[in-house]
């Protein structure tokens, strides 16, 4: 969003920018480093599973650090926990991405976290619980 309001020429705030950073995420070797300060007995799966849930995102690393997430088994406790900053961002992003309609993309993924994985079987409840949004559309 940051580069369409900056860098597209229809937008008013176009050109307007003094500066510039390129964020890049942590590499692995980064990671690890910063995982053995908080925990020097570290196994790779707990390097592995850091750098799974974070991406090397320096926000998202911090937030397991500091949570005391240095283990396998707490950082997935924490990323799943119902206050989990990681799911309210994920909610956040999907709200972002998809628009107005974003209630349909939820029920997909509810469904699918149901074990409902087949097209007719999405489709048919969707359709059951999106008619008239369809309806409207066609």
């Amino acid at each position: 969003m940051m580069k369409k309001i900056f860098e597209d020429n229809k937008e008013p705030l176009f050109g307007r920018a003094t500066a510039k950073i390129n964020l890049m995420p942590f590499l692995p070797s980064v990671c690890k480093e910063v995982l053995s300060d908080y925990n020097p007995q570290y196994t790779s799966e707990d390097l592995l599973c850091l750098y799974m849930l974070s991406g090397g995102v320096a926000r998202y690393v911090s937030l397991l650090m500091e949570s005391g997430s240095t283990t396998k088994q707490k950082m997935i406790e924490y990323v799943t926990g119902i206050t989990s900053p990681f799911l309210i961002d994920g909610k956040d992003i999907l709200v972002s991405e998809m628009g107005k309609d974003y209630g349909v993309y939820f029920s997909i993924l509810a469904l699918i976290s149901r074990g409902m994985t087949s097209q007719s079987e999405i489709d048919s409840v969707i359709l059951k619980k999106y008619r008239c949004i369809f309806s409207k559309s066609l």
